[in-house]
């Protein structure tokens, strides 16, 4: 009995030393990175094992506006490469079919293209233009990043901001 208790009491040990508390985390990028426990709730949280949560900070997002609607990829949404733009915006941010899409990370552009209209049955009926578009970008661990939407008419500038969707970044599975 007493060989029992001190080998589960060596293997708890061992558990304990094996895996990391998150004692030295201060953000919750940094908790996501690590692997923690990812809350569903919004603004999502990240639990390190010593109960400490760690909030996400949350910036104005574009989701839903009168002028732009983003169907993928959500606000704050872990993605891997590559990555896959879709959604709706007026046609004045388009010029000559496209407008531009920047993924920026720690104020570093990773990568950037153009969001091209897509035609579809609708478009006689809906005051925005689809839009669809594919990024690839390669990041060494979970990255927080942005995504922008440039519009492409500088008359526009004055009415249309850039506006940006907050997205995670991370490796290949």
């Amino acid at each position: 009995m007493f060989g029992v208790v001190l080998v589960l009491s060596l293997f708890a040990l061992l558990d304990i030393v094996r895996f990391d508390t998150g004692r030295d985390i201060t953000t919750f990028r940094e908790c996501i990175a690590r692997g923690f426990v990812m809350g569903a709730e919004y603004p999502r949280t990240c639990t390190i094992r010593t109960g400490k949560v760690f909030r996400e900070s949350t910036i104005q997002e574009v989701g839903h506006t009168e002028f732009f609607v983003v169907d993928t990829p959500k606000s704050s949404e872990m993605l891997t490469n590559p990555l896959y733009i879709r959604g709706l915006a007026d046609p004045a941010w388009f010029a000559d079919q496209s407008f531009l899409l920047r993924l920026v990370a720690d104020g570093v552009t990773l990568a950037q293209t153009n969001a091209v209209a897509r035609p579809t049955a609708l478009d006689v009926y809906s005051p925005f233009r689809a839009f669809s578009a594919r990024l690839s970008f390669a990041v060494k661990e979970t990255t927080g990043a942005t995504l922008e939407f440039v519009p492409a008419s500088s008359s526009l500038m004055s009415s249309y901001t850039i506006q940006r969707i907050p997205i995670f970044l991370t490796t290949d599975i």
